[in-house]
């Protein structure tokens, strides 16, 4: 079973060791490979071959402390007929 690679990857694990272990040249390297000398000097920086994980460094809180909660529930309380579509239902509302 070999590695799973995403469609624009340009590299596997065996070809970015083989570019931390070589001592040619980025454009000597980015020619015998076929790849982008950006490529050879970003994996040459790195000290493994693993993908860097995308996303945030440090998660943020996806969950509201109460009184973030209350907040949000205190604006809508007196901000719900605000927007356009909001304000025709609110109208269409005080008329039945």
């Amino acid at each position: 079973m070999g590695q799973v690679r995403h469609g624009s990857a340009t590299t596997t694990h065996p070809v970015r060791a083989a570019i931390q272990r070589s001592q040619a040249s980025l454009s000597t390297l980015s020619r015998e490979l076929g790849i982008n000398p950006k490529t050879v000097a970003k994996w040459r920086k790195r000290a493994t071959v693993e993908n860097l994980k995308t996303g945030p460094k440090a998660p943020h809180s996806t969950t509201l402390t109460e009184a973030e909660e209350a907040a949000v529930v205190a604006f809508r309380a007196t901000h719900s007929c605000r927007s356009t579509i909001a304000s025709m239902r609110c109208s269409r509302r005080s008329h039945i």
